[in-house]
């Protein structure tokens, strides 16, 4: 354990460049990088001493961004069969159905948004059973849902714009 707690501050902005060039934005990058340390700290003694620290943290890293990104694929897929499938009425008739509608759509379309928890946030999961059902952290999981509700009111403000100037 000492060995890979005690190595990895040095490697750290190695991490931080590869997982910058491996995903698109700043905080997916860091999100990478402190998972990627988390895992290596709770597998420290699957290290073998006297092999290259770096070499196995960019593993790690690798084998986290391909898991996220095939995690990435099944909520797109989950969230156009739920686009597809779902009830669209809501209580205030067509036009919450539309706009209903055109949220969903703004959410699976920006990467930014979590549409699986977006939308079991909306059915009422706290953030603390979302972490659980999805193995993640709860921070992360606040994170995410912060980063995915400012996305879609920034989608969505072009619409409400023109509502109330309508009125």
């Amino acid at each position: 354990m000492s060995t890979v707690a005690d190595g990895l501050p040095d490697i750290l902005p190695d991490l931080r460049r590869w997982a910058h060039k491996l995903t698109a934005g700043h905080h997916d990058a860091l999100d990478l990088v402190q998972d990627t340390c988390e895992r290596a700290l709770r597998h420290a003694e699957s290290f073998q001493p006297g092999s290259n620290l770096r070499t196995w943290c960019f593993q790690i890293m690798r084998h986290q961004y391909i898991d996220r990104g095939r995690r990435r694929q099944v909520a797109r897929a989950y969230a156009a069969d739920y686009r597809d499938r779902a009830p669209v009425h809501a209580g205030g008739g067509q036009e919450a159905a539309v706009m209903l509608h055109e949220c969903l759509s703004a959410a699976a379309a920006n990467r930014a948004c979590d549409l699986r928890l977006i939308v079991a946030a909306a059915a009422g999961h706290t953030n603390g059973e979302m972490a659980a059902a999805l193995g993640l952290h709860i921070s992360t999981v606040k994170t995410r849902l912060m980063r995915g509700r400012r996305a879609l009111r920034k989608a969505m403000r072009p619409r409400a714009l023109l509502d109330q100037g309508a009125a």
